[in-house]
């Protein structure tokens, strides 16, 4: 094996090393190493991106390096010496490797879609859970083998002091979980807009509720291209729950859980 590097990828190498050390370990020790909110990764993927260090796995059509699997291991070992680091330069997982395999394997359609906004980090991640134990009701809904769902309305807004906020995109998130009294397993699901963004089985009633209330970790929900650099923004979660018309009361009637997040868009 060649271990050989190019130039270009030897001075991506100290370029990276450089960035690491100057700018993201101070953004690092700023949050104590572990950050709650996405202002944060705004504004070191910007930073990469000003260095010249951002995406040095993608692919150059969409902004990036295209260092082969090779010429960027080292890049991402100076970039893992931050625990900042890997997001900042875009090629954290599990981004990084759903871009190498969008890359390999996907359509056209697919790469415009999906792999040029993971490329560009263009898009706003959004996180968002819902503190709320199962009653018993809920659990004998469930067990019943009635699909049961959990609909997430998210809201991308524009905050106006003059004028009513305005809507740019809005996205509809369910999870669904359906017991299989055969096999005595939990079918989940979660759709995006109807599509089907994930599937899976479970065994445990616990984590089952997990999936209806908790699993929703920095979903790419919106595209921040439309966005205006230093204007005030906010997510809004609305939920609410399927089938509405049974013989118990379920906890929320109507989109009256309600929860929100505003930040400032930087690039």
């Amino acid at each position: 094996m060649d271990l050989n590097y190019s130039t270009a990828t030897v001075e991506l190498i100290e370029r990276t090393r450089t960035f690491v050390r100057d700018v993201v370990i101070d953004v690092e020790n700023s949050y104590v190493g572990v950050a709650q909110d996405e202002a944060w990764r705004l504004d070191l993927q910007a930073a990469a991106k000003q260095a010249g260090v951002f995406g040095p796995h993608v692919a150059s059509e969409f902004g990036g390096h295209g260092l082969g699997l090779v010429e960027r291991a080292p890049v991402f070992e100076e970039a893992g010496y931050s625990l900042f680091g890997a997001l900042a330069v875009n090629a954290a997982a599990p981004d990084e490797g759903n871009q190498h395999l969008l890359d390999r394997v996907g359509n056209a359609d697919q790469r415009e879609r999906y792999l040029a906004p993971l490329a560009r980090g263009d898009e706003v991640l959004v996180s968002f859970k819902l503190a709320q134990e199962p009653t018993e009701e809920i659990r004998s809904a469930i067990h019943s083998g009635l699909s049961v769902s959990l609909i997430y309305k998210v809201d991308l807004r524009r905050s106006s002091a003059a004028w009513f906020d305005r809507t740019i995109d809005s996205k509809v998130v369910t999870a669904t979980v359906r017991f299989d009294n055969l096999t005595k397993k939990y079918d989940v699901r979660r759709t995006i807009d109807g599509r089907i963004d994930r599937a899976d089985s479970m065994e445990r009633e616990e984590a089952a509720w997990a999936w209806l209330t908790s699993q929703f970790e920095r979903l790419p929900l919106f595209r921040s291209e439309s966005l205006e650099v230093n204007a005030e923004y906010y997510v809004r979660v609305r939920a609410h729950t399927t089938p509405r018309i049974m013989s118990f009361v379920w906890p929320w009637q109507a989109d009256d859980v309600v929860g929100l997040a505003k930040f400032t868009f930087m690039r």
